[in-house]
């Protein structure tokens, strides 16, 4: 605990000359500013491919830096509007609820191997748990997320990777920092915008960031495919839950965790 405060009170510390030497942050949050400065830009592209096999009327597109899924629209073109999700890299699953949310968009992160429960249960709150290690398709070699005491936010310690969720001040929509401790690499996933990697206290842009060779908590090619088909089942799951019981999200959203 004490080595990880001082991460943090050192993360804060090279944020603020960032800031002083380097002008200021274009995307920061409610916690703590990020040590960069960065600039996302759009993520969908022409080639838009059907999931009809796992979920109707969802479309998603891939690159170097993941997937994204969603709904369509009426141009026939992935609705940024409507429910949204990432797939990382990490297997990590993203999933942003509406625009239109009276009570603030919720965003929900999925690790790799953990189970998010409570979807199609009345009266119950969603939540995202470790998968029990008895479970068959858990794979100790692969991944061990541990969660934090906040929703939302979880941490793999060999090598030391961190998922935040964080808040862009300008919108009060949440993105995700996946900060890659021992690379001093940052990634940023926002619901409307592709993943934009950092480097350094300069935030020096990537076109992509993965380990070479592929090791933990990075997963394999067949892994994040059925990542892919997962999020195009959770996105309908997600939203039956959201339709039914709005509030069962409320630790999803920012007002829980602020």
């Amino acid at each position: 605990m004490i080595k990880l405060a001082l991460n943090s009170i050192a993360c804060s510390f090279v944020s603020l000359l960032s800031r002083l030497f380097f002008g200021a942050t274009t995307i920061y949050d409610w916690k703590h500013y990020p040590n960069y400065s960065i600039s996302l830009g759009t993520a969908i592209s022409t080639s838009q491919l059907y999931v009809y096999d796992i979920q109707p009327d969802v479309k998603y597109t891939r690159n170097e830096k993941g997937a994204i899924l969603g709904y369509i629209d009426g141009t026939g073109s992935i609705d940024l509007t409507s429910y949204v999700a990432h797939v990382t890299w990490e297997g990590t699953i993203i999933i942003w609820g509406p625009d239109s949310d009276p009570a603030g968009m919720f965003c929900i992160v999925i690790p790799f191997n953990t189970q998010i429960q409570h979807l199609l249960i009345d009266t119950y709150d969603v939540e995202v748990v470790p998968m029990p290690q008895a479970a068959a398709n858990f794979d100790t070699e692969n991944v061990s997320w541990q969660p934090t005491d906040v929703p939302n936010h979880w941490t793999h310690l060999s090598p030391r990777v961190d998922i935040d969720v964080k808040y862009n001040t300008s919108t009060a929509y949440p993105y995700v920092d996946t900060c890659y401790f021992a690379q001093g690499v940052d990634r940023y996933d926002d619901k409307k915008y592709d993943a934009e990697f950092v480097v350094g206290r300069m935030g020096n842009a990537m076109d992509t960031y993965r380990l070479t060779p592929v090791v933990p908590p990075q997963i394999g090619d067949i892994d994040f495919e059925a990542q892919i088909d997962k999020a195009a089942l959770l996105i309908s799951m997600v939203k039956h839950k959201y339709t039914h019981e709005t509030a069962k999200l409320n630790n999803f959203r920012k007002s829980a965790i602020v």
